[in-house]
């Protein structure tokens, strides 16, 4: 058997594929209470299994991987493997699946399937993808014309899919060469006809028509899609088989260990936080008090539990409120994240401690957001607010969690503006803020 390799570590396709279900299901046990996860878990186990299909290029396997055995042995033809995906999906199977799986909500149908192509095929962006996007690429051009042409090479790419994909027989159906993209192509259409342009790039056009449910249901398929797949990918690389998502303290435990501290240091009494936040309460607000009045116990009681990013503009108050998150959530359990986070867990671990050894595991899991609170300086996220490639996965992360923003008055009015506009995208994709 030709083996389809997914990385040059020699992991394969197939392990890869497994590794993605593998980091889905530790998602779904921390998303599977919101409401949306319902419809998005089905698809993104069709888009785990359709990502990378593109590798099964000859050139990507024998030059990029080094699979040097790799048969058929052509270097002539390859085009970028997140795009060279979309000629593997069988498009009329896959689109009955993503109607099946929406049928209470049958006016959003239209357009579904060029979006959960369009998370497919920007997966992995890079710069050149423009080249491809516009009309007459020669690559992209050869590539078709070979698709078509060449029976033989096409139905041996196939079959090696589907030899290396085996193990997962239920979705096999989702497997056939895209002819009809392969001869629209040829024939002077361009991609815009089958999938859009999520990212702003000069000469092109970006989210044309796309409604606010719809780029929602893209958001969150494209960014949970890019969480999963690099998470797989950080496993392999680390040969270890860490949970996606930690679990933090319920309500409960936060709310015992933060009001146990407050009555240690002030009076017998009724808390102010405690009054203000009893009941639920989802809701974004602005809290103004003087310092030393308790605003970050009550950040940390506003969370109610669920995923936390709590953001400063300086480095030295950033380690400093980690340290203080520490001690609520325990080490293990509090990400870090600035510009030179991983010199803060590189002393603490040269430092002697027991406690602090595997400092570099949880620099690692920050940088994957894998943590329950992350405390980051802003410049980490708010840039996102300018929809760059891969601020999906930042979007859909923060739509399941809370956003604090701890002494916005320092940052500069261009920041605050962007900071404005970030804020803005995260409530309308259902997350919480405070400031």
């Amino acid at each position: 058997m030709c083996r389809v390799l997914a990385k040059s570590n020699a992991v394969s396709l197939s392990e890869h594929v497994r590794d993605f279900f593998r980091v889905l299901e530790g998602l779904e046990k921390v998303l599977g209470e919101y409401d949306f996860w319902g419809e998005v878990r089905e698809l993104l186990r069709y888009a785990g299994f359709l990502h990378d299909l593109g590798k099964v290029q000859p050139a990507f396997q024998i030059k990029s991987l080094r699979n040097t055995k790799y048969q058929p042995l052509d270097l002539s033809f390859e085009i970028p493997h997140s795009l060279a995906s979309l000629f593997f999906v069988d498009v009329e199977v896959l689109e009955k699946k993503l109607k099946v799986g929406n049928r209470r909500n049958e006016k959003s149908d239209e357009g579904r399937l060029r979006l959960f192509l369009s998370a497919v095929a920007f997966h992995h962006f890079r710069e050149n993808f423009t080249e491809y996007l516009g009309k007459n690429n020669p690559h992209l051009l050869r590539f078709c014309r070979k698709f078509v042409d060449d029976i033989e090479w096409r139905e041996t790419l196939l079959q090696n899919l589907r030899k290396e994909l085996k193990d997962f027989q239920e979705l096999q159906e989702l497997l056939n060469g895209n002819l009809k993209l392969a001869e629209a192509l040829i024939n002077g259409l361009t991609l815009f006809g089958f999938v859009f342009l999520p990212y702003t790039m000069e000469g092109f056009p970006t989210r044309i028509g796309i409604s606010g449910e719809q780029e929602k249901f893209f958001i969150r398929l494209s960014g949970f899609l890019q969480r999963c797949d690099h998470f797989a990918s950080f496993c392999e690389e680390e040969g270890e088989k860490f949970p996606p998502e930690e679990e933090g303290l319920c309500r409960e435990e936060l709310w015992k260990t933060i009001t146990d501290g407050l009555r240690e240091k002030s009076k017998p009494g009724t808390l102010w936080q405690e009054e203000y936040l009893k009941g639920p309460k989802d809701q974004s607000l602005i809290l103004v008090a003087p310092t030393g009045y308790g605003k970050t116990e009550f950040a940390f009681l506003w969370t109610g539990g669920k995923k936390l990013f709590y953001t400063l503009p300086l480095r030295a108050a950033v380690n400093q409120m980690h340290k203080r998150a520490e001690k609520v959530w325990g080490g293990d359990r509090v990400a870090l994240l600035h510009s030179d986070a991983d010199l803060f867990f590189l002393e603490r671990e040269q430092g002697g401690k027991a406690e602090e050894k595997g400092q570099s595991r949880i620099y690692h899991l920050s940088q994957q957001l894998a943590l329950p609170v992350c405390v980051s300086t802003g410049d980490q996220f708010f840039p996102y607010a300018l929809r760059p490639p891969g601020y999906e996965r930042i979007y859909a992360t923060f739509s399941c969690g809370c956003l604090v923003i701890d002494e916005v008055q320092a940052y500069e009015p261009q920041a605050a503006a962007i900071i404005v506009k970030f804020t803005e995208d995260i409530v309308k994709m259902g997350g919480s803020t405070s400031s």
